[in-house]
């Protein structure tokens, strides 16, 4: 083989390949002899092939893979609904929430205190002394968001199989925390108050 015959070197000048992966080409033909030069070249020829048998990727591999795995940034369920359809739930589901706490406040006694209002997909519920929840739709993340007087801002994320948006952290319902949260403020104004806001789900993109 003229390869072989050409390049090989005495037996006493062979590096190891953790050497010659860990050096760079001057300090190899330093460490391999001056009577190996021509060895030596071969080697800087051929070190990314070395590097990749024996498992150090070049930088750019290692780029693409780690990018691959990571998946980059995950999509939620809901980022996948087109922007008519989410534009259609979100509606509804706004629309539905208001109409469900204009009800309770119709029934109440004493709501002078308490304003619902929906506007350019905002939902601000006025309650009083129990402080304000907004509900609003962000389009970019196809998510709906609450900020919550009593447990905080939470994201939530469509699902078009059981018509439920879901706090990704805990698994929280949106209309599920409704239900438990405003159950208590109206059941301060009218005890025999239905509170159950999971009729207001979205479980089709039809609307039903």
């Amino acid at each position: 083989n003229f390869f072989q015959h050409r390049f090989q070197p005495p037996i006493r000048y062979l590096l190891s390949r953790r050497a010659l992966t860990s050096c760079s080409p001057s300090t190899a033909v330093n460490q391999i002899g001056t009577k190996s030069i021509r060895y030596a070249c071969c080697v800087q020829a051929l070190s990314p092939l070395i590097r990749y048998s024996i498992g150090v990727v070049p930088s750019s591999i290692r780029l693409l893979a780690s990018s691959t795995e990571s998946g980059g940034s995950a999509k939620s369920p809901a980022a996948e609904l087109s922007l008519g359809d989410f534009e259609h739930v979100t509606d509804e589901v706004l629309e539905r929430i208001a109409d469900k706490v204009d009800d309770l406040l119709s029934k109440s006694a004493d709501s002078s205190d308490y304003d619902v209002t929906l506007a350019s997909g905002v939902l601000t519920l006025s309650l009083g002394e129990h402080g304000t929840y907004v509900i609003n739709k962000q389009t970019p993340n196809r998510q709906i968001w609450l900020s919550s007087p009593t447990s905080g801002p939470k994201r939530f994320d469509y699902s078009a199989d059981s018509g439920e948006w879901t706090y990704s952290h805990d698994g929280s319902k949106l209309h599920q925390l409704l239900t438990k949260e405003l159950s208590d403020v109206f059941q301060q104004l009218n005890s025999e108050t239905n509170t159950d806001f999971t009729d207001c789900a979205v479980y089709k993109l039809d609307g039903s």
